[in-house]
């Protein structure tokens, strides 16, 4: 695992991809947390060794799985930075997925923080994620969580 130094950006891939499905299929919370961590570290590593990388397809996709393993190592922040600067990538086919990610990560973060920084990162990602792909399935994730922070924050009525 974990002790060997990752050289290449395909073996720490490889040991992130590894690590992401050990985690989720950990037998105990333990497990998938060190996993998970185990990820998060190769996929960091992946991306700093990603200079070489011809194909940007695979280091958008090492971004994407960073992100999400990101958010669930408990670090909604890092996740919702990483999901919407890819997002952001003209022609990335999962920009849409990784806007919706970051929609849940500033859902997420929300809250561990209940703080308007947050808030405005709620708003900041659903606007983007309607705005840039209304047609998309994604963009009802951007719905769901303009309900959701509507009832969190009392106002169910409308």
């Amino acid at each position: 695992g974990g002790d060997a130094p990752l050289n290449t950006f395909d073996e720490a891939i490889a040991i992130g991809d590894g690590a992401v499905k050990l985690a989720s299929e950990a037998p105990t919370p333990a497990e998938a947390k060190s996993n998970w961590q185990e990820a998060e570290t190769a996929f960091n590593r992946a991306v700093e060794l990603s200079g070489d990388v011809k194909d940007k397809n695979r280091v958008l996709a090492a971004k994407f799985t960073l992100a999400y393993v990101q958010l669930m190592t408990g670090k909604p922040a890092a996740s919702y930075d990483t999901a919407l600067g890819i997002a952001k990538e003209p022609g990335y086919a999962k920009a849409p997925a990784s806007a919706a990610l970051a929609v849940n990560s500033a859902m997420a973060l929300y809250g561990q923080t209940k703080d308007k920084a947050a808030l405005d990162k709620i708003n900041e990602s659903t606007e983007f994620l309607l705005k840039q792909f209304p047609q998309h399935a994604e963009a009802d994730d951007a719905r769901i969580a303009r309900g959701k922070l509507k009832l969190i924050q009392g106002d169910g009525n409308g």
